[in-house]
């Protein structure tokens, strides 16, 4: 296993104790419907994440696919499947991002459901990214994987940080609201 991959796991294992103490909270100190749902489906996910990352689920996954292609004999020509499935994946990003930022204009400045609003955009930024990582198209894998610092690493770093972090000032503010006290 790679230093790489260990320093994943390390990083999905704090999201995976953020996520799980703002469900915590959550449930302890009554919340709005939807928060405990969200932590909780946060922290699974982080939690499969490491499970994939632990039996190298992506790259057999990717292995699985290329061996269909070259069966089918569509190898060479992969490109023509590769492409539309990219144009896909990047205009549910742009989807996204719109959808994002129409939300957060709606959502009260400085309210805990901006916090979950925040955390779940990450979460689903999570289907382009690794839906782009296994669609493979050979250049967005050189945007991804080329240089020191690949992109692809920063892109999930981010995501797992905002979602750390998004847990964490959760719970931490939660933490500090009385029990009789409902979340509005």
């Amino acid at each position: 296993m790679s230093v790489m991959s260990l320093l994943a796991l390390l990083v999905y294992g704090v999201v995976i104790f953020s996520a799980s103490a703002a469900a915590f909270m959550a449930l302890r100190r009554g919340d709005r419907p939807g928060d405990l749902p969200h932590w909780i489906a946060a922290a699974a996910i982080f939690t499969g994440l490491a499970v994939m990352r632990l039996l190298d689920g992506e790259e057999r996954f990717r292995e699985l696919a290329r061996g269909m292609i070259q069966l089918a004999g569509r190898y060479e020509d992969r490109a023509i499947l590769q492409l539309p499935l990219a144009l896909v994946v990047l205009a549910a990003i742009i989807g996204l991002a719109w959808l994002f930022f129409r939300q957060w204009r709606r959502t009260r400045h400085g309210s805990r459901a901006r916090l979950v609003l925040l955390s779940r955009f990450a979460l689903l930024g999570l289907v382009p990214l690794y839906a782009l990582r296994l669609v493979s198209l050979h250049q967005v894998d050189r945007l991804f994987y080329s240089g020191p610092v690949r992109l692809n690493w920063v892109l999930e770093g981010l995501i797992c940080l905002a979602v750390g972090l998004t847990a964490g000032v959760y719970a931490w503010s939660k933490r500090r609201v009385p029990s009789s006290r409902r979340y509005r």
